[in-house]
């Protein structure tokens, strides 16, 4: 009987070595997906921060551009034609409309200095422009005398009870305090203004149904602490509006991730309507604004969050100031826009004289 061999064979398998080289292996493909990872994420949260940083600086230079053009409108005629009658008391923006006042800035704010209850950045500056507004209501009919009550026929521009509001027909213009809303709504299409919130019941003249009505912008740029920090414990700061609602000041946050601003204004010293030179609040006197016919503008911009694999130990030039910001890995760029004040671009060569 033939017997069945059986043959044996030896179970073979991985040594040592070869683990070790495969897990060697392993790890490498880890760690350069890890930093194939990790870059990725890093170069997108540079791109976000610079994507920031370009919609900020857009929106920034949009919004002061637009109002600064603005100052010293009143629906006509500019300031050095015709003058408003002002007889709106107890709104400090509204006795400021005036060739002085239209446009005016502080150099280099103070510590300590406060815009309501925001605390102003020190060694930024500010900027205040003031107008009456591009949205116009209408009389519904001839005033039938100069203390009578404002009718209108819509109030797109939400005029409210203690506004301060102009009224012109290009001829007269007057600046009133809106004393009361005859019709009770809350967009009143019937406006008083008496002695009680003015120094007179009585406008310049009876003005007739093609007169405007416009109420008074006021707006305040400012720098502060948004009392926010972002993820690593640093402040974060903002760019401010500080404007006039119902006769009141409040501040409003525009814009995260403005470090600083820089002010500077062309001056027109002769009268030719040419800037001849660019200076900040601090070289002009309070009755030198009224020869301010551009305004440049420069922004220190930054990611709000840390986006850099490394601080940022530059220094930056705004304008005339050298700032030194401090040493984190947030990303900033530095924007700098000239406007021109349009409402006095068209001076005649007599002007000031």
């Amino acid at each position: 009987m033939q017997k069945n061999n059986i043959i044996k064979h030896a179970q073979s398998g991985l040594s040592l070595i070869e683990v070790m080289i495969a897990l060697a292996l392993g790890l490498l493909l880890i760690i350069g997906a890890g930093q194939i990872y990790l870059g990725s994420k890093m170069s997108y949260r540079v791109n976000e921060g610079l994507a920031h940083i370009q919609e900020a600086g857009r929106f920034a230079s949009e919004t002061l551009a637009r109002n600064i053009r603005m100052a010293g409108f009143q629906g006509c005629m500019g300031l050095d034609r015709l003058k408003p009658n002002i007889l709106a008391t107890g709104i400090s923006a509204a006795a400021a409309f005036h060739n002085d006042g239209i446009v005016t800035g502080v150099n280099n704010v103070a510590s300590g200095t406060k815009a309501g209850s925001i605390a102003v950045r020190p060694g930024t500056d500010m900027l205040t422009v003031r107008y009456a507004s591009p949205v116009a209501a209408k009389l519904s009919s001839d005033l039938v005398s100069a203390d009578a009550a404002l009718v209108l026929t819509a109030n797109p521009a939400e005029i409210k009870v203690d506004d301060a509001v102009f009224i012109t027909d290009c001829v007269n213009a007057d600046l009133f305090r809106v004393t009361g809303d005859a019709s009770g709504a809350t967009n009143p299409l019937i406006l008083r203004h008496d002695d009680s919130g003015n120094t007179s019941s009585s406008l310049s003249k009876a003005y007739r149904r093609d007169a405007l009505v416009m109420p008074l912008e006021s707006k305040t740029y400012f720098i502060g602490a948004t009392g926010d920090t972002n993820q690593q414990g640093q402040p974060i700061y903002a760019l401010y509006e500080r404007s006039l609602k119902a006769g009141v000041e409040m501040s409003e946050q525009l814009l995260e991730g403005v470090e600083n601003m820089q002010i500077q204004f062309g001056r027109d010293q002769n009268g030719d309507g040419e800037v001849d030179d660019y200076v900040t609040a601090a070289a002009l006197s309070s009755s030198n604004f009224d020869r301010i016919i551009a305004v440049r503008v420069a922004l220190l911009l930054s990611s709000v969050e840390a986006v850099l694999d490394h601080a940022d130990t530059a220094t930056y030039t705004l304008l005339d100031e050298t700032i030194d910001p401090a040493d984190t890995r947030q990303l900033r760029r530095s924007v700098t826009f000239t406007t021109s004040i349009r409402n006095r671009e068209l001076r005649s060569a007599s002007f000031g004289s």
